[in-house]
């Protein structure tokens, strides 16, 4: 193939075939450009670019990970909510709240997602590309509602569009210990000019969370925007959404504290 076509990028799947990737590295590491795996959590990630990493200061080589499918947890509550059962595995009877698709069409559902993506902010590096599963009408589980009526971005959908434009794109360290009860995921990076840093915060609790930042000396505040639902079951359909986005900017741009 690449005598015919010498610019093309090969990848190798190693789903389900963790323990033997470093052999399936060793036998065709010099032939590929990027591993592929399929996962959530970024933790799960992290053992598989730890090996390549390894192998690619080893031999001179620039293997990359890419995530070709991932999906949010559909249980990640933080605190109990008795509007969202626990979710039953096998028939759900008649209890419609149990269903797959209840969980994915809400907004705590895309509050998951927000959580794993801010996840994969921290790795960079290696991890060329994470693909959410899925495109469109898969039980909620996707960016996009269709029906033939119209199409609509989903609650997930709705997060992906929050963050399309964000500039992030080198990670900084990042370390957050909120209160018991306070149930925050942070990621702050940097732009890609160097000049500014970006800071993603998301809150998966029920409760209004008020914090303080102090920036680096010689920052200022350029703006704070918020996507948010009034409940965990806030939803979209075809022309409406119950979700809403504000922009802010600070009244005195040298003002270097502000309320997040």
């Amino acid at each position: 193939m690449r005598e015919r076509d010498p610019n093309i990028k090969l990848m190798m799947m190693c789903y389900g075939y963790n323990a033997e990737l470093p052999e399936m590295l060793r036998i065709a590491g010099k032939s590929i450009d990027v591993v592929a795996t399929r996962t959530g959590p970024p933790a799960q990630l992290e053992a598989e670019l730890d090996v390549i990493r390894q192998y690619n200061r080893q031999n001179g080589t620039k293997i990359l990970l890419a995530n070709t499918e991932w999906l949010a947890a559909q249980n990640d509550l933080p605190e109990p909510d008795p509007e969202i059962p626990p979710r039953r595995r096998g028939s759900p009877g008649n209890d419609y709240k149990a269903l797959l698709s209840f969980r994915q069409i809400h907004w705590f559902y895309a509050l998951n997602a927000a959580k794993i993506l801010t996840g994969f902010l921290s790795v960079g590096g290696e991890l060329c590309s994470t693909n959410f599963n899925n495109f469109v009408n898969t039980w909620g589980q996707n960016i996009l509602e269709a029906s033939k009526e119209g199409a609509w971005l989903s609650p997930t959908g709705k997060v992906y569009e929050f963050l399309a434009d964000l500039d992030a794109r080198y990670a900084l360290e990042t370390d957050i210990k909120p209160p018991q009860g306070v149930y925050l995921t942070a990621q702050a990076c940097e732009t890609a000019d160097g000049h500014g840093i970006n800071i993603v915060v998301v809150n998966q609790g029920t409760k209004e969370v008020r914090t303080e930042l102090q920036l680096p000396p010689g920052y200022r505040i350029e703006s704070c925007d918020t996507i948010w639902g009034a409940s965990r079951l806030a939803r979209t359909s075809l022309g409406h959404s119950d979700l809403q986005v504000q922009k802010e900017k600070p009244q005195d741009p040298r003002d270097r504290k502000s309320v997040v």
